[in-house]
């Protein structure tokens, strides 16, 4: 019976051992996802696609259908249409006019005082 507990107690270590490290490579990946986003390493392709540091970075992907989708720009009401069922808020024009992302609406910087709309 001792024999068994102690095979038990090998078995049961050797998993919280290897939960540990899967746990720890997570963990070790959201901080390197955090510091990418602090740093904002990726600028150059994050506002190539129009987008903020909390959507391009951190924001969960969207669950979405490929389908083309037809929807309207919340900001000039211009119709859009998307391969995808996740549409963004604004279209690429009205994000290059006011420099606002794409999927949230945000500044692209993230500067939450702005002291005029255009940056044109």
């Amino acid at each position: 019976m001792d024999k068994l507990k102690r095979s038990n107690d090998n078995i049961l270590l050797s998993e919280i051992n290897s939960f540990t490290k899967a746990t720890n490579d997570k963990y070790d990946q959201q901080l390197w996802i955090l510091k990418n986003a602090q740093d904002d390493s990726k600028k150059t392709d994050r506002l190539k696609v129009k987008e903020c540091k909390w959507c391009f970075y951190l924001k969960p992907e969207a669950f979405a259908f490929s389908a083309f989708t037809k929807w309207l720009c919340v900001g000039c009401g211009l119709p859009q249409t998307s391969d995808s069922s996740a549409v963004d808020r604004f279209c690429g024009g009205f994000s290059d006019k006011y420099k606002a992302c794409i999927k949230c609406g945000s500044d692209l910087d993230m500067n939450a005082s702005r002291s005029k709309l255009s940056y044109e």
